[in-house]
């Protein structure tokens, strides 16, 4: 996950340790199983995953390298000892850049196998998050706020930008030339950061309890508020946030990934689970999965869930079962939403498809259909017939899930 929890003495707020059972009742059972796991020698604390392979920060000893395109077997490729305490990570292209406690190491992974040092930054604060974008790598720098550094050349990352923050900056997203922090005790920031080198405030909602992650995705940010569950929030108007939805029974939200129409969040007591927001304003509890660890991270791809649990390392969930049902499948129904490829799993001709339907801006191709009408021979189909960024994102999405 983004957070150090775990270094920080990071204690559940009194009640919010409830059963599952707790939380609003599961819409459809997924019947989740244990795929594979991965036992990391400290405390597994973020994963994500690029091309068959999961890059996992392990709190204890540094940047694992995990080949796995079989879930059931997770092999160790590569290992990379970062020289402190490593809690957040992400890679881009060839790279992966690491939150190691004060530093971000930046490091080749061009081979797995042999993962190499390129260069670092010392924060002078407690780096807790980091997301790159653009040739530049936005560190959510916990006391210190925000900095922005020019990795460009990833031997000489170099400071352009900084923003102060009211309270700890501890996790971000960029999308779109606009920072989302979560900014614990205060809630969700919002940065102009089309400038780099000035960072400039545009928005702000106050969360109830301590924000620590976000994941944003169209107009809607996922802010992970520790005791207090999932906030939704409607940032289309980044200078006016406002609340669409929250979960909040029995969670200690500490992670978040929306894929689609699922929002896959790390329960720090109680494990993963998942949550239906195809109606924001009214988000459910689909199906959960108990770790026997605390809950630190998760990822999603190719129908698992990849569940950093602390000391218990990296677990390999099958999720496949919890992918959004309005994909159908040739000669059904469109369904409720609308939605539909044509053999119900999503595939990179189908993003070309509707990627060029979009571009074209004429839907009066035969096979996208409206809201209500039949598939066809194609099951092409968009709420309204009419292709939007946000539809070519959903089936991205679910493309990137693994999703039927």
């Amino acid at each position: 996950m983004r957070v150090k929890r775990s270094r920080l003495g990071f204690v559940a707020p009194a009640g919010a340790a409830l059963a599952l059972q707790a939380a609003p009742a599961a819409a459809q059972p997924c019947a989740l199983e244990l795929l594979g796991s991965y036992d990391t020698p400290g405390f597994a604390a973020d994963v994500v995953l690029k091309d068959g392979l999961a890059y996992l920060a392990d709190l204890n000893t540094g940047l694992h390298i995990l080949d796995v395109s079989d879930p059931a077997n997770p092999a160790l490729v590569g290992f990379f000892a970062t020289p402190h305490a490593p809690e957040d990570v992400r890679v881009v292209g060839d790279i992966a850049y690491v939150a190691d406690h004060s530093t971000v190491q930046i490091i080749d992974v061009s081979d797995p196998a042999n993962p190499g040092f390129l260069g670092s930054w010392l924060s002078g604060s407690d780096v807790q998050n980091v997301d790159v974008e653009g040739g530049f790598a936005y560190v959510a720098n916990y006391s210190d706020g925000m900095r922005v550094l020019d990795v460009s050349d990833p031997t000489n990352p170099t400071p352009v930008g900084h923003l102060g923050t009211t309270s700890s900056a501890f996790g971000i997203r960029v999308v779109g030339g606009l920072a989302y922090v979560a900014e614990f005790n205060d809630g969700l920031r919002i940065v102009d950061v089309s400038d780099p080198a000035n960072p400039t405030p545009v928005g702000f909602y106050d969360t109830p309890d301590t924000a620590v992650d976000v994941d944003v995705v169209g107009s809607l940010a996922y802010v992970a508020d520790s005791g207090l569950g999932v906030q939704i929030i409607d940032v289309s108007d980044p200078s006016s946030p406002s609340l669409v939805g929250t979960i909040d029974a029995g969670l200690i939200a500490v992670d978040v990934e929306i894929v689609g129409s699922r929002l896959y969040v790390a329960d720090f007591q109680n494990g993963l689970l998942i949550i239906d927001v195809s109606d924001p304003a009214n988000p459910s509890l689909i199906d959960s999965y108990a770790t026997p660890g605390n809950t630190h991270g998760v990822a999603v791809a190719g129908g698992v869930a990849y569940v950093c649990d602390g000391e218990t390392g990296l677990l390999l969930v099958d999720i496949s079962g919890c992918c959004p049902a309005d994909v159908t499948t040739t000669g059904a129904g469109v369904g409720d939403a609308g939605y539909g490829v044509p053999d119900g799993a999503v595939t990179a001709s189908d993003l070309q498809y509707y990627v060029n339907a979009y571009v074209a801006g004429d839907l009066a191709v035969a096979d996208v259909t409206t809201q209500g009408a039949p598939a066809g021979s194609s099951a092409y189909g968009v709420p309204d017939g009419v292709v939007s960024s946000a539809d070519i994102q959903f089936y991205v999405n679910l493309w990137v899930a693994g999703c039927p």
